[in-house]
Formats: structure tokens, sequence, C-alpha cells
């Protein structure tokens, strides 16, 4: 008997569907060490930037401060949307 056209385009499909699902997958895993460098990146940063805000006063410093606060709550926001990606 002959096989289907329809049910052979299906198949091929579907194949190529979850060939692609499964690399998706693979992409998040290998993605890991980028994100745990960045995010050992921002936790360095603060320990090096203060002693350049004990130097610097009025504007730049209050700027600096206003970021420096503001790092660990991306940070957190960042660790969360990580473990909702995986």
């Amino acid at each position: 008997m002959p096989s289907d056209p329809l049910l052979d385009d299906l198949e091929k499909t579907f194949a190529e569907a979850y060939r692609k699902e499964l690399d998706q997958d693979e992409n998040v895993w290998r993605s890991l060490p980028f994100f745990a460098a960045t995010l050992a990146l921002e936790v360095a940063a603060p320990g090096t930037l203060r002693s350049w805000i004990a130097v610097a006063g009025g504007l730049e410093s209050l700027t600096a401060t206003a970021l420096l606060v503001a790092a660990p709550i991306a940070t957190l926001a960042a660790l969360v949307f990580l473990v909702l990606s995986v």
C-alpha cells in the first residue's frame, strides 16, 4: 500500500517542530554560564565603586548610590525570571 502524502507531510512537520523544541530547551542551559558571569559582575561592582563614591560628592554620589541600591533589585528580578524560564 502506498503511503499517504498528507501523513508523510504531517510526520515531517511534527518531527521538525519537535527537534526545534528540543534545541530551544538546550539553548537555555547553554546560556546559564553567561547569566552566572553577569550576576557575578553585578555583585563585584559595588565593592569596586565604594571608594569612588566616598570621594565623589553631590549629584554624582547621590546618583551612584541610587544605582547601587537598584542593582540588587534588578539582580533579584533577573534571578526570578531565570528560574521561571528554566
